[in-house]
């Protein structure tokens, strides 16, 4: 995380602090400057020798983050909020409530999602009640890097701050070092790979196979074919339900989501969560708990990493320019407590310069939560505020932007506010990214995280001793006057700081913060690749919509209509006939179909799909469904666009669904070299539906949302991941049906990998026809049967 955290001093240290000319130059204690660990950014150094269990800096401010929720599905389109990656958790992962899993594994090359110190294991919070909570510590704590090696400094938490003390005699010009855990260097080693294409069976296998349950349905299916079966009408319920115990269930189903552990088991108030209420003889038991687990990992022997303090003095920053002191204005928490200057500081001068993380105004309101609930769309209640995160008063913001910024750098998070400023915030006048960084839409503003910084400026000159005073804003001036007439204590006041008009460009005021996919109507065989909306960067290398033709969405319908497979799935769907990974083969029209309920896993999901069993219903589907629908159009688009000679459509098929707490996320089409697809379209959707399809976006952090559109399909190319959206259909008998087709281009290069991919189906009845395909589409003019 440390790679992302401090990018963004590249520019930092050209900010330098004047000094007294009539006094010696304070020696400084703390530089931050390049770190001496690959890959790691900037790293924080002593400037002075230190003893063992000597105090290192002024204590960071702990601040609690009372909601675990921020990254619940349904609540944010984000797998994870980049300022998450910066709170210490309780336990590991306790923001993190997507999945990686994934059929097949999404590759590292692919997977860009850091999820920073939420799996780091290093620092402890705890409450009075000894539950250990998350919290923001926006000191040393934020800016310090990790090495399992070189470890040479240890926490030691009072009250609601943690201090940081030498392990052992350390010398002038050394690097510090936490140790986040081995979860968390795991992780960051991973995202550091570099990127590997799997365009082969043989890389695919190589890389990727040995975490996937290999497929088997082959020897099931021609098992299948040995056993006595009834030919079932699809109108003969009773029937269906007798022939239908063909059990390919894998071994064991995982238990159902029983909701989240939560840290907090009673009602989320401030005070109970405070590292304040933890005595400072209880603190220091808790310390030794934590200090008995962090003794354990054994460390290096090598000597830690160092820099020439001369080095130091050219090349970093020092960080220790004012340090915390007593304070006559009552601004916020901690009470009684402000910045106050260490060295001489001319008008006009830089104070501070502070990293910031950005925060959706949504993220720090706290809302009602039902840990209990099995299905996760219930474990929020969006109506009920319980409150607002005690950071929203640490962050500064605009009325008219759901964009917030919280600093980070020792003593920073002291400065109070007053009625006589001698300071002020603004941009880096330096920074060569300032002015496209303030063109971004907010939603990218969102994802940097760590890489944004403000100034603190002097507005006159600042004396050593004297405390360090910003406005606040008239907003905030008039909120905390009101809460004081109402007698409101301190610890419940909630605001962000305000910040002048002119500080926040146009582009961030009045703008949602929603991620969009930017559509247009499509002419029949128009493909164009999705984009977001909101600054027209592909949503994912693979993913597109593309136009059909008229009445396509219809005539399915009643292809489906006229077999009675729309009315067979009324009753799959509404009755418990299929159990999970059961199957059965049907006769209608002189045609046999199978009919199979996916997997549920560990979640309410209902999928049924039907396809094609014998070669007669194969070719009706092929002929009366795509050929006489017109689907030649997308062929011809896809086959252009993407520079093939021919296509073949090799497997097409029905789903249905009434039910979805949530699903698997997956690709159909992979490691096949841009050749193949799975294009699907709707044949019945629920009008006023809340969307159907999960898109994963590149980076996959982004998970867009999205309806189906008649006469539209969604294509989804190699890597192209996506899953059902978590829905439920609340009248009786509603329920939505897709159809999808695999299309691909079938030759010596992808052959093995997409009879593998078809294999990998449930069951797979024409194996043969990846050894001398049909052309359904190609350059020579051949074309779908009608």
């Amino acid at each position: 995380m440390k790679a992302v955290l401090l990018l963004s001093f590249c520019l930092l240290l050209q900010s330098t602090i004047a000094a007294s000319n009539e006094e010696a130059p304070r020696e400084c204690t703390l530089y931050l400057a390049p770190s001496t660990i690959p890959n790691a950014g900037y790293g924080v150094f002593a400037g002075v020798d230190f003893g063992e269990g000597e105090y290192i800096g002024d204590p960071d401010l702990v601040i609690p983050v009372i909601d675990m929720y921020k990254n619940l599905p349904y609540r944010s389109q984000r797998q994870f909020a980049s300022w998450l990656a910066y709170i210490w958790p309780a336990e590991p992962d306790a923001f993190y409530h997507a999945s990686r899993a994934s059929f097949p594994t999404i590759p590292s090359s692919m997977y860009k999602v850091d999820t920073g110190l939420n799996g780091a294991t290093c620092l402890k919070f705890r409450n009075s009640d000894r539950e250990r909570i998350h919290a923001f510590a926006p000191g040393i704590a934020s800016l310090v890097n990790s090495s399992p090696d070189f470890v040479n400094i240890q926490s030691v938490k009072h009250g609601n701050q943690v201090s940081f003390v030498a392990r052992d005699d350390m010398e002038a010009g050394t690097e510090l070092f936490l140790h986040y855990g081995e979860i968390w260097h795991d992780r960051f080693t991973e995202l550091q790979m570099s990127e590997t294409e799997y365009d082969s069976l043989e890389d695919y296998n190589t890389n990727i196979l040995p975490y996937m349950k290999l497929p088997t349905e082959e020897k099931k299916r021609r098992n299948f074919f040995n056993k006595p079966r009834k030919s079932l009408d699809v109108d003969d319920e009773e029937e269906l339900e007798k022939n239908h115990a063909v059990d390919i269930a894998s071994d064991g189903q995982m238990e159902m989501v029983k909701g989240f552990k939560s840290i907090v088991n009673k009602v989320l108030h401030h005070d109970k969560m405070r590292s304040t209420d933890v005595t400072d003889k209880q603190q220091e038991e808790y310390d030794e708990e934590d200090e008995e687990e962090y003794e354990e990992e054994e460390y290096g022997e090598e000597k830690v990493p160092m820099r020439n303090v001369h080095w130091l003095e050219q090349h970093g920053m020092c960080i220790d320019n004012f340090s915390i002191g007593a304070s006559q204005l009552h601004s916020r928490v901690p009470y009684g407590k402000g910045a106050i200057a260490n060295v001489p500081i001319p008008k006009g001068n830089v104070i501070a310069t502070a990293p910031l993380l950005a925060i959706k105004r949504d993220d720090l309101i706290i809302y009602g939560a039902d840990e209990t609930q099995q299905a996760l769309r219930n474990v929020l209640n969006l109506d009920q505020v319980v409150g607002h995160e005690e950071l929203l008063n640490y962050c500064f913001g605009h009325a008219k932007s759901e964009v917030l910024f919280l600093p980070y750098s020792p003593v920073v998070n002291y400065i109070n506010g007053g009625k006589e400023p001698n300071a002020k915030i603004q941009w880096p006048q330096d920074a060569p990214w300032l002015e496209a960084w303030l063109k971004m839409h907010p939603l990218d503003v969102l994802e940097q995280s760590g890489r944004i910084r403000m100034d603190y400026v002097a507005l006159k000159d600042i004396l050593p001793g004297e405390e360090i005073v910003i406005d606040f804003g008239q907003a905030w001036n008039e909120a905390h006057e009101n809460h004081v007439k109402g007698h409101g204590g301190l610890n419940e006041f909630r605001h962000e700081i305000g910040v002048p008009d002119d500080f926040y460009p146009d582009a961030w005021k009045n703008e949602p913060v929603v991620y969009e996919i930017a559509m247009k109507p499509l002419q029949p065989g128009e493909l164009e690749l999705m984009t977001w909306k909101h600054n027209g960067e592909q949503v994912c290398k693979n993913c597109y919509r593309v136009g059909l033709p008229s009445g396509f969405s219809q005539h399915f319908r009643d292809f489906s209509d006229a077999r009675g497979i729309t009315k067979l799935y009324e009753k799959l769907l509404n009755n418990p006939i299929l159990d999970s990974n059961e199957w059965t083969v049907f006769e209608t029209n002189n045609e046999q179909w199978f009919a199979q309920q996916y997997e549920k896993k560990a979640w309410n999901f209902n999928m049924h799909y039907i396809a094609a069993w014998d070669e007669v219903a194969r070719m009706s589907f092929i002929r009366e469904g795509l050929g006489r629908a017109g689907f030649d159009v997308v062929l011809e688009s896809l086959g252009t666009a993407f520079g093939l000679d021919n296509m073949t459509c090799f497997h097409v098929s029905f789903m249905g669904i009434s039910e979805a707490d949530d699903s698997f996320t997956h690709a159909d089409v992979y490691a096949n070299d841009e050749k193949g697809f799975n294009i699907i379209w709707p044949m019945i959707t629920v009008e006023g539906s809340s969307p159907e399809l999960d898109i994963i976006s590149d980076n996959t952090n982004i998970v867009i949302s999205v309806n189906y559109e008649y006469d539209v399909a969604y294509v989804m190319g190699d890597w192209g991941y996506h899953k059902t959206s978590p829905n439920h259909y609340d009248e009786k008998g509603q329920m939505r049906v897709v159809v999808g087709a695999y299309c691909s281009q079938i030759d010596k290069t992808n052959a093995k990998m997409l009879k593998h991919i078809y294999d990998g189906e449930d069951p797979a009845p024409f194996m043969d026809q990846f050894e001398n395909p049909e052309i359904h589409w190609s350059t020579r003019g051949h074309s779908l049967p009608k």
